[in-house]
């Protein structure tokens, strides 16, 4: 018998195709809340076409019955998997075990009928063959088959109920998600309906796998273009009780319309005595900041009758369609440990920054005690550092460099006759002196005991002589009456240049060294230099 493929076949078979199509794009979607029962009723919608379409090809009568037994895995579970996946799709929480057992009950017990063949005379009471030119079996239907047929007309009402009921809440993209889940589901309600009153044009051709098809491409459309089981719905009483922070909702009057648990907790109010009366005889400081304005503004007030505690309350203003305010949302948090915590750290800071400076000064201390003299405040012997960087700057720049090695003359016989505290004394005017007699740019070292050496950077050995004789006369006019009692000190001075004396830093030193014991041997209170 030669068949054509007719609309209800094309139908299915696109059903199939979108059926599988939802079924891949949803399968990440999973693990959230509603993607298990979702991908189970995709599987079932998709092997109740498949032997849907399969059953309307096959010619052979037993093979037609064999082919509906196996669309009703698909079938039994298909609405029963669509109603879980509203429900937790609409509450947002975890489905209860026994309530998933319950609604699948009668499913699989329809299920375990069509299969046990002294049984599926509760569902098929025979078999008439109808069109041939569709190839179509018609099955008479028993009483399990209408009271599973009710069944499932209770699961759609109650999940188009649902829908509708969050529809009227909802808002953006939720608002869109569920209208277009609501109106594929009029699809399967329409064509069962049609098939089971006998009222479909063929007689005995299921068009329930038709309604199926357009089901599944509204699933697609609403899986693809509007995040469905992406974008969830959240119903308004379960945020608003399930936010940590208080929520405070008044009227246009400053009416208290309402307060979630967190608000009454937080204030201790009873909604039974504050609903419906003005926030101000509660919380008068609101009153005055938020009430007077339409801008969301916040603020930290002190909650009242409640010593320390701070509140944090933030106001937005409540607008109709048109744009006009009818009310305010107050979002209440109490920030008292976060403004202690802020003070501690703040002032933890301020500790801090003192520490850090005081850790400065001794590190400043620690590096002038490092390259400086305790007892004149000149460099220590670390000035050979200083000496490495100006001798590699004279010699990379072509310029001359002197050092000056001085002595206080007879400063042992100071310190033996007149004490360390006399010799001391002396030492620490000289070096004074000396810090005031040099250039920014020169350095003086204590080289051990009354032994100071002065770096003259770009000075020339003619001008460094120069200098160590004016300082050498103006330190002999220093009257040391006081500790002394020649009144007076002199020194000797012996200078030496880079590059005339020597190449090196050593070799400078060495020289210098020679010059001062040059100007020892001839009498002292002189300068001396060697070519």
């Amino acid at each position: 018998m030669e068949i054509s493929i007719h609309f209800h076949q094309i139908a299915m078979i696109v059903g199939i195709i979108i059926s599988l199509i939802v079924l891949v794009a949803g399968w990440p979607r999973r693990k959230i809340n509603g993607g298990v029962f979702f991908i189970c009723f995709c599987i079932a919608v998709t092997v109740w076409l498949i032997a849907s379409a399969t059953e309307s090809f096959v010619i052979d009568q037993n093979s037609k019955i064999l082919w509906s037994q196996i669309s009703y895995i698909g079938f039994v579970q298909a609405y029963p998997f669509l109603f879980l996946f509203i429900l937790n799709y609409i509450r947002q929480r975890k489905i209860p075990n026994w309530m998933i057992i319950s609604i699948m009950t009668i499913p699989l017990l329809t299920l375990l009928i069509v299969w046990i063949k002294p049984l599926q005379g509760w569902v098929w009471t025979g078999f008439t063959q109808g069109s041939r030119e569709y190839n179509v079996l018609i099955y008479h239907h028993g009483f399990w088959f209408w009271v599973h047929t009710i069944y499932l007309y209770l699961l759609l009402i109650g999940g188009i109920y649902m829908l509708i009921k969050a529809y009227i809440k909802a808002t953006g993209p939720f608002r869109r998600q569920l209208l277009i889940i609501i109106v594929g589901l009029w699809f399967p309600v329409i064509t069962g309906t049609t098939y089971a009153f006998g009222l479909v044009p063929i007689k005995g051709m299921d068009i329930t796998p038709t309604g199926l098809a357009f089901t599944g491409a509204f699933m697609a459309w609403a899986l693809l273009r509007y995040q469905l089981l992406d974008l969830l719905p959240v119903a308004r009483a379960t945020l608003i009780e399930q936010l940590q922070d208080g929520v405070i909702i008044l009227d246009s009057e400053s009416r208290i319309a309402d307060i979630n648990l967190a608000g009454q907790k937080l204030l201790g109010w009873d909604p039974k005595l504050t609903k419906g009366k003005e926030v101000s005889l509660f919380f008068p400081d609101l009153q005055k900041v938020f009430l007077t304005t339409s801008e969301s503004i916040r603020r930290e007030f002190p909650l009242p009758d409640s010593p320390g505690v701070i509140l944090e309350i933030q106001s937005s203003p409540l607008l109709d369609n048109q744009k006009n305010e009818v009310g305010k949302l107050l979002v209440l948090r109490d920030v008292t440990s976060r403004n202690k915590a802020e003070s501690d750290l703040q002032q933890a800071n301020e500790q801090l920054k003192k520490q850090l400076l005081r850790n400065k000064q001794l590190q400043k201390k620690l590096e002038q005690q490092a390259f400086h003299d305790s007892l004149t405040g000149l460099f220590n012997r670390r000035i050979d550092e200083i000496l490495e960087k100006e001798f590699a700057r004279a010699k990379r720049e072509n310029k001359p460099i002197s050092l000056a090695m001085i002595d206080i003359d007879h400063f042992k016989m100071i310190n033996d006759k007149h004490g360390h505290q006399a010799g001391d004394f002396i030492l620490k005017s000289f070096s004074k002196f000396i810090t005031r007699k040099i250039r920014l740019d020169d350095y003086a070292a204590r080289f051990g005991g009354d032994e100071i050496m002065l770096v003259f950077p770009g000075m020339s050995k003619d001008d460094a002589v120069k200098k160590a004789e004016s300082i050498r006369k103006a330190f002999s006019e220093i009257s040391f009456g006081s500790v002394i009692k020649n009144e007076t000190a002199t020194i000797s001075i012996g200078v030496a240049a880079f590059p005339q004396n020597g190449k090196t830093i050593d070799e400078v030193i060495r020289s210098a060294d020679w010059s001062l014991y040059a100007a020892k041997e001839e009498g002292r209170n002189r300068v001396k230099s060697i070519d």
